[in-house]
């Protein structure tokens, strides 16, 4: 085997490793090309900008749907006779109470919580203004 042709071989072999390494960083955290949205959102996740991650379905058992900053853009997923789990995913990890889940809406800090109410794992019904005087049901 000629020395050109060693050269090109090795040429081939690290330029194909670096193209793994960036699709595998891509896949994980996809800070590089900022494409990891995509495959996270096909993979039925949602990605988590801020955190770098795709927060996947499973989330709910591992206590590790994390903190949105506006979980209300999430509402329209999540529907009557959902699961626990399902609503956790979309809304991110609640406060409980009992069978109450509180999430905070608004303007950071603004101090306002719309909540969930759950009976036998499944959702029920929104309390919208869940925190203040008379909360508005739906």
């Amino acid at each position: 085997m000629s020395v050109r042709h060693k050269q090109k071989r090795i040429v081939l072999t690290l330029g194909l490793l670096v193209v793994l390494l960036l699709a595998a960083e891509e896949l994980r955290f996809g800070r590089l090309l900022g494409l990891a949205r995509w495959p996270c959102e096909f993979s039925g996740g949602k990605y988590a900008l801020m955190e770098s991650r795709c927060v996947s379905r499973v989330c709910y058992w591992f206590d590790d749907c994390g903190h949105w900053a506006s979980p209300t853009r999430w509402r329209d997923r999540v529907a009557p006779g959902d699961s626990i789990a399902t609503v956790v995913f979309w809304l991110g990890q609640p406060t409980v109470h009992g069978d109450t889940y509180y999430w905070p809406y608004g303007k950071g800090g603004s101090g306002r919580l719309f909540a969930t109410t759950f009976r036998e794992g499944r959702f029920v019904e929104w309390i919208d203004d869940a925190n203040g005087g008379e909360a508005e049901r739906h």
